[in-house]
């Protein structure tokens, strides 16, 4: 089965027209080639229209590429064009490069060699601009800045579309190397892809569930696999693929679990770019003209103001309002993780002693209403942003009193020194968490409860990890339900604030 679409290969050489064809098929397998070796046989190409994609010499007797480009411009928009020249790259570069060719492939080895990296690129960039054309380029630059792999799967099971995180996450150098492949050739047992697949036939989602993938390098991976139906492509298929490999690595150590997981800054300031100006505008107009509308007597009920619930469009934009509104949170929730991760601001002395002094008093009226109690034994003082380990402590507390089970809370923050950083316990007696939704909790906008059950966005442990991982540390849960939890994170101990304790009790 061919993982690319059919190629219009346009050349009057029948050595050249082999030796890219031999090429073709050893980068894609099976690939369906056209040749037109002459005007008339250019002609009736065109007019089928059976090719996704030109390859055309620079040089040919009855006909210019630049007009050849043209032409294919006119009649096929979304269609690459790529020009393949035995000339100096940079003389036709100068003679066509108004016309935008989508890649120009010299006849030389390691020209050639590249053939199929260059048409993957430009299949992907024929995508992106058919996208930009009918969708808003805000969407692709917040897919572009996610942390998390996102994947297109075509009907055929061939990968069209993949994010800059997945392509690192595999090992590729751009996230064009990822398309056009079979997406059963990105797992470490051959048929698990096409597996998944399958299994998607009879379901609208799938997932998450553990993956084993095989990086380039050959090193397998073990990732979590979530995949839906693409909306508007009934047969495609859209997935997020995240790594867990640092996750299960980092438990086997105490030295590993002060690693903290790769950023990138540039990624996460784009994302908090798209957010802020091209997602929050919209948002908030919704909010607003649903206000509007509920204030509008006509648009509601046809009867007098202040008779929203009188008829079934009242619960309705009840419902439209709240959700709005829950998304409006949700993105606010975003910039927050972003700015946490982005931020570049140098480390002070922190006294853990007066920052977690400073939470339990801002929850005081949560612990008086429940009758709980936070003790803690001897803090330490370390360097790091201490508006970000305040934000630590008062999601760990409030999650403390708020999940609690039938007796009172009880909370206990203690620390102990270990050879390269601090290790801190927030222990208390609440629910208990499944070990199956350990990791889950840290991961963004995942709820145990319903946002009837507790109020929330679902990102409060989500920031909590970010914030340890910055300072270089890791964070993690032990619980069994019914008995509690206490969550563990690292704090990475420079030698010079080794000795910085302070002390004292709080109740």
């Amino acid at each position: 089965m061919s993982h690319l679409p059919p190629i219009l290969l346009v050349d009057d050489n029948a050595d050249d027209r082999e030796l890219l064809s031999l090429l073709l098929h050893g980068a894609f397998g099976e690939v369906g080639i056209e040749e037109a070796v002459d005007a008339a046989g250019l002609a009736r190409a065109i007019s089928s229209g059976r090719f996704g994609a030109v390859l055309t010499e620079h040089e040919l007797p009855w006909i210019k590429s630049g007009d050849l480009l043209r032409l294919i411009h006119d009649l096929r928009p979304e269609c690459p064009v790529l020009i393949v020249t035995g000339r100096p790259i940079e003389r036709v570069a100068a003679e066509i490069v108004h016309l935008a060719p989508d890649g120009l492939i010299p006849k030389t080895a390691s020209g050639l060699v590249a053939l199929p990296r260059a048409l993957r690129a430009a299949l992907l960039a024929a995508r992106r601009r058919s996208e930009d054309a009918g969708a808003a380029p805000a969407a692709r630059r917040l897919l572009d800045a996610l942390p998390a792999g996102v994947i297109l799967v075509s009907a055929q099971g061939t990968i069209e579309d993949a994010n800059p995180a997945l392509a690192r996450l595999l090992g590729f150098a751009s996230a064009a190397d990822c398309v056009q492949r079979p997406f059963d050739a990105l797992f470490a047992a051959a048929g698990a892809g096409e597996a998944f697949l399958a299994r998607l036939t009879e379901a609208e989602s799938l997932g998450p569930e553990p993956a084993s993938l095989r990086r380039t390098d050959g090193a397998v991976i073990a990732a979590e696999l979530t995949l839906w139906r693409a909306p508007g492509e009934p047969a495609a298929r859209q997935g997020m693929i995240v790594s867990r490999s640092s996750e299960r690595a980092a438990d086997s150590t105490a030295a590993e679990r002060t690693a903290a997981p790769a950023r990138s800054p540039a990624g996460l300031e784009e994302m908090a770019y798209v957010v802020s100006h091209d997602l929050r505008q919209p948002i908030t107009q919704v909010v607003r003209f649903l206000d509007l509308l509920a204030e509008e007597p006509a648009a509601t009920t046809g009867k007098g103001s202040g008779e929203e619930g009188g008829n079934a469009a009242g619960p309705l934009l009840a419902q439209a309002r709240a959700s709005a509104s829950r998304l409006e949170e949700m993105v606010e929730a975003i910039l927050r993780l972003a700015r946490i991760e982005g931020s570049d601001e140098g480390f002070a002395r922190v006294d853990l002693e007066a920052l977690v002094a400073r939470v339990a008093a801002r929850l005081e009226p949560e612990r008086a209403a429940a009758d709980g109690r936070i003790d803690r034994a001897t803090l330490p003082v370390v360097r790091g942003d201490e508006a970000q380990l305040e934000l630590l402590f008062q999601n760990l507390l409030d999650n403390a009193l708020k999940f609690r089970g039938a007796e009172p809370p009880r909370i206990r923050i203690d620390a102990t020194e270990e050879e390269c950083f601090w290790h801190l316990r927030v222990q208390d007696n609440g629910a208990g968490i499944a070990a199956r939704d350990q990791d889950r909790i840290f991961a963004l906008f995942q709820r145990l409860h319903t946002a009837h059950e507790a109020p929330g966005t679902g990102i409060g442990l989500a920031l909590c990890r970010r914030v340890v991982a910055r300072h270089g540390g890791r964070i993690w849960v032990e619980s069994r339900p019914g008995e509690g939890a206490t969550f563990h994170f690292t704090l990475a101990r420079p030698a010079e604030a080794g000795a910085d304790v302070a002390r004292g009790p709080l109740r």
